[in-house]
């Protein structure tokens, strides 16, 4: 789990800010058992039968709305009222993943399906979601060293990674079945959609359980979530397997969704 000093330059050479690098390290081995994977992340339609069943109201709609990227540099976010899951800044169909949702509006979803399905359904956490993305590699991506637009959804027109071709920059969300699974059958574990894990924000590894479970104690921050896989705004430094994010679990973004698994 973590990069290693050769992939955090490739990592550097394609923007990621020096400030960062600490948080990939140090390497370390982890032990994740068994446990079932949702094969992509909830989708559009799946969080509407949690909604029309629940009578549930997400963060968005209650409090300030989504957090939405603008300016032409993509480097300043507001709250949108007018944006949530059911109405993102930009078009979805059913089968694209959920967005506009935080930490909490997942824990919400999961307790509802684990009370009608009778199994205890969690999000994943921080080493089984980047054991899940490897897909058994130890490279930056489970498809290698570089990154194209065709095997992922991310912003194609920022910087390269590791000399991969520039591409697409769709500004959206696709359908979770766009590209081809890893080798663990698993859709969509880079780009389109960052993922809430369960963990809280750590600066760095050092202290990291070794077993696979979930990091919730003695954090950085206040309610800083991790996320993992980055998505369809992103440069691709930020979708390799190893590459943390966080932010507020109660902020709602349009770039943001979840997947779920379960203990076998």
């Amino acid at each position: 789990m973590g990069s290693s000093a050769e992939e955090q330059a490739l990592a550097m050479a394609a923007g990621m800010r020096a400030e960062n690098l600490p948080t990939e390290g140090p390497q370390h081995d982890v032990y994740v058992p068994s446990f079932a994977a949702g094969r992509y992340a909830v989708s559009k339609s799946e969080f509407a039968r949690f909604i029309r069943a629940s009578g549930y109201v997400t963060h968005a709609e209650r409090e300030s709305g989504c957090f939405v990227w603008v300016g032409e540099d993509g480097k300043q976010n507001r709250a949108d009222l007018q944006v949530r899951w059911s109405h993102p800044d930009f078009y979805q169909e059913g089968d694209h993943p959920v967005v506009c949702v935080t930490w909490n509006d997942a824990q919400a979803y999961i307790k509802w399906l684990s009370q009608i399905t009778g199994k205890k359904f969690r999000l994943f956490t921080e080493a089984e979601r980047e054991y899940a993305a490897r897909g058994g590699t130890a490279s930056s991506f489970w498809f290698g060293e570089t990154i194209r637009t065709s095997q992922a959804n991310y912003n194609g027109a920022r910087a390269s990674y590791n000399q991969s071709p520039q591409g697409e920059r769709r500004q959206a969300t696709v359908a979770v079945r766009s590209f081809s699974p890893n080798p663990f059958g698993l859709y969509g574990v880079h780009g389109n959609t960052w993922d809430w894990v369960e963990d809280c924000f750590h600066q760095n590894y050092e202290g990291a359980p070794a077993n696979g479970s979930a990091w919730t104690k003695d954090c950085s921050g206040d309610n800083e979530k991790i996320v993992r896989g980055g998505s369809w705004y992103n440069a691709p430094f930020s979708l390799r397997a190893a590459f943390r994010g966080w932010i507020n679990g109660n902020i709602p973004m349009h770039h943001i969704g979840f997947r779920i698994a379960r203990d076998l």
